[in-house]
């Protein structure tokens, strides 16, 4: 996994920040919206984890500097917000890959 991705719908000004795997494609989608890839969603503060959304922390937008991040360790992604940490999601699966 080495490629970090941002998506924004211009029609309602919807920000989603997160990564994926090398081969995904993101074309017209959010991260976490395709198979291997992770996400946390500015319209609902959902993070998103190969399709399937779960509640994480609050809503963002314009202003608001976030940040993701992977702990390699622990297979787990994170995710800031104006510099607050929302906490671990461990469910990479990398060593089933």
């Amino acid at each position: 996994m080495n490629k970090s991705c941002c998506g924004i719908l211009k029609e309602s000004s919807i920000v989603g920040i997160g990564f994926c795997g090398e081969n995904v494609s993101l074309y017209r989608t959010f991260p976490g919206w395709a198979k291997f890839s992770w996400g946390y969603h500015g319209d609902d503060g959902k993070v998103y984890d190969n399709g399937t959304g779960k509640d994480y922390g609050p809503n963002f937008g314009k202003g608001d500097t976030v940040g993701c991040g992977v702990n390699w360790q622990d297979e787990a992604f994170f995710f800031t917000l104006n510099g607050k940490f929302l906490g671990e999601r461990c469910n990479l699966g990398l060593t089933n890959e």
